[in-house]
């Protein structure tokens, strides 16, 4: 019971914020300490680079102004050149047929014309000799910087290497578990992991064909799993398209003398056309499984509190209190389960209004659960009220504002740097950031005390699976790979893809990589539109038609080992793509690619049937799948 958090935003802020940060501090120095990089030496080096990158960059503002003089001169200098031709041209037989020297206007334009030329002359010549060498030099000293700061550049990425090198996917999930051992990460999703969810919860198989999972964080709170998912996801929508014609028509108008006469009149016609259009983008939720409630579901949206002040919330809270009276009057009268709860605080905050089970809705939302809900909602640092929570039974869904654009990936690549002191700042910002933004999701979980104090009813027993991985698992590996390896050579649009598993052969799975997308087809269709000359128009109106495509590849994918605590100190630095290129170099063709050590995966893509052939067949032996197991499990 130590463990438990009663009151979560509290907790968080008097305790498990700072408490999170020093973690991550220590965390840093102990990766340093461990790299033996020295932070002097470093400190130094940096101080050396950033002399000579802002030496650089008044070097290129240097070369960039000499280059707008230069444009400006040449400009002025074809401008005199016309000017002068022009001024010659026009006037020299005036003045030699008149022969009158007082005739000054003339004789004023040629003298001018010649000065004119003089002066292009002039600045031609400087171009050419005073700007040219000038330019050369300042190109040249930009050059000689631009190649001493990456040289000192590569020497800071060499020197911080040793700490480069230390960071894993997992960081994130020791930092959690040293601040509050009530929240676990684990480093995958297995398909064990997937079977308990899916029959103790319900959970199932991510077959929405408009859906892939591009990231996952797997974990329990206190023994019930939760699964936060990254999802990309395509709806067609309506997109309206526009179209312009102009036409030209004659009118008779008065003259205001008391007859007629025509005037021509241009009017633009503008036609629009909707037509279907596949719009792309993400998704972050968490799925959470607890057997409390079990028949209960409803569902609440953000209440819309978020940054108003304590006078405008609490006549917002007055509002929604009478609707709410409202609501259980004509629950009465029509037979349904609404009752409103004395807290009106929390029914007018909180809503869910649909709920189906008044008894277990009351037992899951105890007076300390309504209480811990209400600040939650309320107290808008860091975030307040911008959630959504559903409920299905034994599942939960959170979906918060704040999690929508954050990275929860917490790739190694994130942290690599050339300066030990913006490395420390980076790694300590990212992981707070990261703690925050999660916790705040895991909130309106921890807000319910029953959540915290229903444990799963049976332990759940492994069976002999037909597969190692499960398909949102499936979808992550695919989806760490560049579009180009993915996507089909005519689409137009972004993919979703699907994947399909085929075989298992002892630790590694076989599954088909289906990208869908849409090729984009040009058309113009033809509006009719009445014009003010009383006459009927086709007005063009130019769309793209986008057309289904998709690509089918082939994946092979393992899951290695967690590194465990003393491969960890040791600072492992799995090195898999020689043993992949050295198991498939008989096969492999130019849009093959690897994908190694995504969060403890090792995954081979494949552009056609054969290679899987010759993969499967490498892999049917002992000593080759041993030899891959020893590499994946050592230096």
């Amino acid at each position: 019971m130590e463990q438990m958090i009663f009151e979560p935003r509290e907790m968080y802020e008097k305790h498990l914020k700072d408490k999170f940060k020093e973690n991550a501090l220590n965390f840093f120095n102990n990766l340093l300490k461990l790299s033996k990089v020295d932070e002097n030496e470093n400190k130094i080096l940096v101080q050396k680079y950033d002399k000579l990158n802002s030496e650089k960059e008044k070097a290129r503002k240097k070369v960039f102004w000499n280059k707008i003089l230069i444009i400006f001169l040449t400009m002025l200098m074809l401008a005199g050149i016309a000017v002068g031709i022009y001024l010659l041209v026009a006037f020299i037989p005036t003045v030699s047929e008149k022969m009158e020297v007082n005739d000054n206007s003339s004789l004023n334009c040629v003298i001018g014309g010649i000065v004119s030329l003089i002066c292009s002359g002039v600045i031609l010549i400087l171009l050419f000799t005073v700007l040219k060498k000038r330019s050369k030099k300042l190109k040249s000293n930009y050059d000689n910087l631009v190649q001493k700061t990456n040289q000192v550049y590569q020497n800071c990425l060499n020197q911080m290497e040793p700490l480069n090198s230390l960071y894993t996917w997992d960081m994130i999930h020791r930092l959690i578990k040293l601040t509050t051992p009530i929240i676990t990460l684990k480093p995958q999703f297995t398909y064990e992991d997937f079977c308990c969810f899916n029959e103790r919860y319900g959970l199932l198989e991510n077959n929405d064909e408009t859906e892939s999972v591009v990231n996952l964080v797997y974990g329990d709170l206190m023994g019930n799993p939760f699964l936060l998912q990254k999802r990309k996801c395509m709806e067609m929508i309506l997109r309206t398209y526009y179209g312009h014609l102009t036409i030209t028509y004659t009118v008779r108008v008065s003259d205001g003398r008391g007859g007629t006469r025509t005037e021509t009149r241009t009017q633009v016609l503008t036609a629009t056309l909707a037509k279907p259009f596949p719009h792309f983008y993400n998704k972050t939720y968490i799925v959470y499984g607890n057997e409390g409630a079990p028949d209960l579901t409803f569902d609440r949206n953000a209440s819309g509190v978020k940054g108003k002040n304590e006078k405008q919330i609490e006549k917002f809270i007055d509002k929604q209190s009478k609707k709410m009276d409202k609501l259980s009057r004509e629950a009465v009268t029509e037979g349904k389960s609404f009752t409103k709860m004395s807290n009106e605080d929390f029914e007018a905050l909180f809503g869910a209004t649909n709920r189906d089970n008044e008894l277990q809705f009351r037992m899951m939302f105890t007076p300390l659960a309504q209480q811990n809900m209400v600040d939650l909602l309320t107290t808008h640092e860091p975030f307040g009220d911008d959630f959504i929570f559903m409920k299905r039974n034994k599942l939960n869904y959170i979906s918060s504002m704040h999690s929508q654009n954050f990275d929860y990936s917490c790739n190694p690549k994130l942290f690599v740097s050339h300066s030990v002191a913006l490395a420390r700042t980076f790694f300590v910002d990212y992981m707070c950031k990261y703690f925050e933004n999660f916790y705040f999701d895991l909130a309106p979980l921890l807000s319910v005390p029953l959540y915290q104090t229903t444990f799963p009813s049976t332990k759940y027993e492994p069976k002999d699976h037909k597969q190692n991985l499960n398909s949102y698992e499936y979808e992550f590996i695919a989806n760490q790979y560049n579009r180009h390896y993915l996507a089909p050579s005519s689409c137009y649009t972004d993919c979703i893809c699907k994947t399909e598993f085929v075989s298992k052969n002892d630790n590694f799975d076989l599954v088909n990589v289906t990208a869908n997308g849409f090729n984009g087809i040009p058309r113009i269709d033809y509006v009719a539109m009445t014009g003010a000359d009383g006459k009927v128009h086709s007005v063009p109106v130019r769309w793209i038609e986008y057309i289904p495509v998709s690509r089918t590849t082939y994946l092979k994918c393992s899951r290695q080992n967690p590194v465990n605590e003393k491969q960890f100190e040791k600072g492992i630095d799995y090195k898999l793509e020689e043993l992949v290129e050295s198991m498939f170099n008989q096969k492999q063709t130019d849009t093959s690619k690897i994908e190694s050590n995504a969060r403890n995966f090792i995954s081979y893509l494949f552009d056609d049937p054969d290679c899987v052939a010759n993969a499967q067949q490498s892999t049917n032996s002992a000593a080759v799948e041993n030899d891959l197991n020893n590499i994946l499990n050592t230096k």
